[in-house]
């Protein structure tokens, strides 16, 4: 189980490293000790993103993982670890608490079956529909995969779909608010002042 995670934690610290290193690592010409003191360079930086991705591991995605495992559902325990992983990165991209999406996953495929397809053809740890993976579609753009099957871009999927309706009832919810405010209760036109009031908001 150390092992691999160890293995993990470094494939992740070598995919997570800043392009703006791999200068910092060439050899300085022929001399030796530039040569060393590259390597030496290199090896820090691999040494922080490890423990950087270790303190996460067990501050934002063990809790998830837990979680999923508990449910007692998981066919392959190791798919809960990478569904926790891609639960949290998905939920700092949006500023969205990852419990929410690992809520949704629970409800859509509690057993973390990659190709899962429902009877209307939803697909998938999020079971999202194949139209929302069309090319040129904005989650088709956002998650840069149309492989539903892949549970990291059904998460992506799952996310990027969520926040779209999201978006869409909280103006609703706003406006109906102002609404409120300003008063509108059944005077016809009465409306008008969300309206007026959105129309500021979104100069």
């Amino acid at each position: 189980m150390r092992c691999a995670l160890l293995l993990l934690v470094t494939l992740l610290a070598v995919s997570w490293l800043p392009h703006t290193t791999r200068t910092q690592w060439e050899p300085a010409g022929p001399d030796p000790m530039a040569q060393v003191a590259a390597l030496e360079r290199r090896a820090q930086v691999l040494q922080d993103t490890g423990d950087e991705v270790i303190r996460k591991y067990f501050r934002d995605v063990f809790p998830l993982e837990y979680a999923l495992l508990e449910t007692g559902r998981v066919r392959n325990p190791w798919m809960a670890r990478v569904a926790a992983w891609a639960l949290v990165l998905e939920g700092e991209k949006w500023d969205i608490g990852p419990q929410l999406f690992a809520s949704i996953m629970q409800e859509e495929n509690p057993w973390l079956i990659p190709d899962t397809t429902s009877y209307a053809g939803a697909v998938g740890w999020m079971q999202v529909m194949p139209f929302h993976a069309v090319a040129g579609g904005r989650h088709r753009v956002a998650c840069g995969s149309d492989d539903l099957t892949a549970g990291p871009v059904s998460v992506c999927y799952g996310a990027d779909i969520y926040r779209l309706y999201f978006g869409r009832a909280l103006r609703r919810a706003l406006e109906q608010a102002l609404n409120g405010y300003g008063g509108c209760v059944r005077a016809p036109g009465c409306e008008l002042y969300a309206t007026r009031v959105m129309a500021r908001l979104d100069q």
